[in-house]
């Protein structure tokens, strides 16, 4: 979330981004949590395997994208709209997407993707990578960096990424 909610904050000093406004920035920052609100209905087998997931546990993990979506929509539907709970449906089905088109679960590219979901793909890929999981120890800023900037223009939007990365001492102050 902090590092959604960042690098918000960074494009709202860009004329090129008029929509990252304070109210948007706010949002972000707290709808980013909701982005894998449909692991719930991921089976604990698959969520906490330690090894490699097999193709087919994968297409199973795939699905929590919309699963996360449907149940933020449903809720829209019944309580209506509230703009954390519309940008956390909206970033829930589509932080997968990938800026070359090869992401899912509808396969968006480039500017298709929303604005909330490439912001939180990318702060969300910089959280795991540099968090310590029981089966990898925590990667270095400069590590992670490069990874990232590596995949810039397949996996990230790569202008929001150099945005995102250009500050290291603003990221090491959120990860403490």
């Amino acid at each position: 979330c902090a590092y959604s909610g960042y690098l918000a904050s960074q494009l709202a000093e860009r004329p090129d981004y008029p929509e990252a406004t304070p109210q948007f920035i706010d949002t972000i920052a707290r709808a980013a949590a909701l982005h894998d609100v449909g692991k719930v209905g991921v089976p604990d087998s698959i969520l906490l395997k330690p090894g490699k997931l097999t193709p087919e546990e994968f297409d199973v993990m795939k699905t929590h994208a919309v699963v996360g979506a449907e149940l933020l929509e449903g809720l829209i539907q019944e309580y209506g709209r509230y703009a954390m709970i519309t940008m956390g449906a909206e970033v829930a089905r589509c932080h997968h997407e990938k800026w070359d088109g090869s992401g899912y679960p509808a396969g968006l590219q480039g500017r298709e993707i929303p604005l909330s979901a490439r912001i939180v793909a990318i702060a969300d890929v910089y959280d795991a990578l540099t968090s310590r999981r029981v089966y990898k120890d925590a990667w270095s800023h400069g590590e992670t960096a490069d990874i990232m900037r590596a995949d810039a223009g397949r996996h990230f939007d790569p202008a929001l990424l150099e945005i995102f990365l250009a500050r290291p001492a603003d990221l090491a102050k959120i990860r403490q």
